[in-house]
């Protein structure tokens, strides 16, 4: 009788997962929504958005039909990483895109954005006829 080893090895491990289909049966074009804050203000409308590992660069901001669209994707490229080789990658493309709908007291025309420590911030400043206040007197 020769005794058999049941417990897999690491490197059988490795092969199963690589040579069948459970790493196909994912999507992979699913794409995951960055966290974001929208905060009113007097005079603005501000988003904060999580995006860490991106460049500026990245980044797309338009205007469709009164929709603020946030974009972004980022490849990387390398066959290399730290000197070893990549034979298996699943996250080549990073990319998303958010889209906002303007409501009729904003100044499209003054949107700006900037980026900073993985936060991108776009600030939506209101028309002026929005932000006048008006006191009503008690009768």
């Amino acid at each position: 009788m020769v005794r058999r080893n049941t417990q897999p090895m690491l490197t059988d491990l490795f092969n199963d997962f690589f040579e069948n289909d459970f790493a196909n049966r994912f999507d992979r074009s699913f794409k995951v929504l960055p966290k974001t804050n929208v905060i009113e203000e007097e005079r603005m409308y501000n988003i904060e958005m999580m995006v860490p590992g991106y460049k500026k660069e990245d980044f797309s901001l338009n205007i469709e039909n009164d929709t603020l669209v946030i974009s972004a994707q980022k490849e990387q490229n390398n066959e290399e990483k730290d000197g070893k080789k990549i034979v298996f990658r699943e996250y080549s493309v990073q990319s998303f895109e958010r889209s906002f709908r303007l409501s009729n007291d904003v100044d499209a025309n003054k949107i700006e954005a900037s980026y900073q420590d993985g936060i991108l911030h776009v600030t939506i400043p209101k028309k002026a006829e929005a932000v006048v206040k008006k006191l009503i007197k008690i009768k």
